[in-house]
């Protein structure tokens, strides 16, 4: 489920040369391997994906992508499938500091590597980066645009008191997201207030944690956590357990940094608007 900075890392040994300051004039690419659920569906939305000729077994949306060949698993790509493809662009997110990521960098394939964006700004960032990359720029522009307005419409109508939040994206063990995510940044453009400040972006919290946290209403991106947090010992005084105010959310479209966010922003903006 998941997500850092946008720095870009790229192999160059053919002619692509993608900086901080932009990408170098070359041909269009003709055959993009994705190797991230939120690019995938970024290129697809961009209208880049008669381009796309590999992605991960966890790349879903939209369904015409399914048919597309497979890399292998999302943390872990096949890279000599990938290799075999033969793409004269490959996007990746995240994992900056991964083994796939050592051994991605020693085939010298031309890589526009975007670090997992930590907040909704760096989403729209991620879109222009990829956009620009794929010469589809055009259209990266109008979908940020657009993006822009839907995220303008849900935030005007916040609620005005900030109900204290937690996003739970893994159960055992209890993994949340912290204000340095961009999960964050969409509960907290929706009017909560999301109470796990930890500099770690994904940290594992146990009860006395979550005690301390003391939040009015738990996120969880699958049922099974709301089970496995209410067994852990001495959680029964914390608030949203009390109440038993727990909420599941879409992980695909609160997880992914991708097109799709906003539909999790009404999520949660809607039970947000709950606690009045």
């Amino acid at each position: 489920m998941t997500f850092r900075r946008l720095v870009l890392s790229v192999c160059f040994s053919v002619c692509l040369v993608v900086t901080s300051h932009g990408v170098a004039h070359v041909p269009k690419p003709q055959k993009i391997v994705s190797l991230s659920p939120a690019v995938t569906e970024i290129l697809c939305a961009i209208g880049a994906q008669p381009e796309i000729v590999g992605i991960t077994d966890a790349c879903d949306y939209p369904d015409s992508v399914k048919s597309v060949a497979k890399t292998g698993p999302f943390l872990s790509p096949q890279i000599e499938v990938v290799v075999g493809m033969n793409p004269d662009l490959i996007i990746t997110m995240g994992f900056e500091d991964s083994a796939y990521t050592e051994r991605l960098k020693k085939t010298y394939l031309k890589t526009l590597w975007i670090p997992s964006p930590k907040s909704v700004e760096d989403i729209y960032q991620a879109i222009f980066r990829i956009g620009q990359t794929s010469r589809h720029t055009d259209a990266a522009v109008k979908l940020v645009n657009r993006l822009k307005r839907q995220v303008a419409y849900v935030t005007s109508a916040n609620i005005r008191t900030k109900p204290s939040a937690m996003v739970v994206i893994w159960g055992s063990p209890v993994m949340v997201a912290s204000k340095y995510t961009f999960i964050s940044d969409m509960l907290e453009l929706c009017g909560g207030k999301n109470v796990v400040d930890s500099f770690q972006p994904y940290p594992k919290l146990n009860a006395e944690s979550i005690l301390a946290y003391n939040p009015s209403v738990i996120f969880v991106t699958d049922p099974s956590f709301i089970l496995q947090l209410k067994q852990l010992p001495g959680l029964s005084s914390v608030d949203a357990v009390k109440h038993n105010r727990f909420v599941v959310l879409d992980p695909n479209v609160v997880s992914r940094p991708g097109p799709r966010f906003v539909y999790g922003m009404l999520q949660i903006q809607r039970e947000l608007k709950k606690l009045k």
